[in-house]
């Protein structure tokens, strides 16, 4: 796997983990001023976000944007699935499985040239 397409998925696993951390630190609170003073829930709506932005910039200047795109969408489903089953103790079935089993062989095939 080439460095681009590993940084295309480290961009979009602190797209992920900043998602997690605002559906943590929210945790059934109102959506209002009080959250934004919640340091967690900063780092998942501003910091991580913008690290994840800063590393998609530069993988836009190494790869088209036909392959970043297609693995951006397919990280984003295995590491929705892997979050949420490993920190929110989501249930995941076989069908889920075998979505993240084909978005797998989906990365494979887009990067490959």
């Amino acid at each position: 796997m080439s460095v681009p397409v590993l940084l295309a998925v480290v961009a979009q696993l602190f797209f992920s983990v900043g998602d997690l951390l605002k559906r943590l630190s929210s945790g059934g609170k109102e959506f209002g001023p009080a959250l934004f003073k919640d340091p967690a829930y900063l780092a998942g709506v501003v910091l991580l976000p913008a690290v994840g932005y800063l590393v998609l910039l530069y993988v836009f200047t190494r790869l088209e944007l036909s392959r970043t795109i297609p693995i951006l969408g397919m990280s984003a489903v295995i590491l929705s699935v892997a979050l949420g089953a490993l920190v929110l103790k989501e249930q995941v079935s076989g069908w889920n499985l075998a979505g993240v089993a084909l978005a797998v062989v989906a990365i494979y095939l887009v990067q490959l040239r």
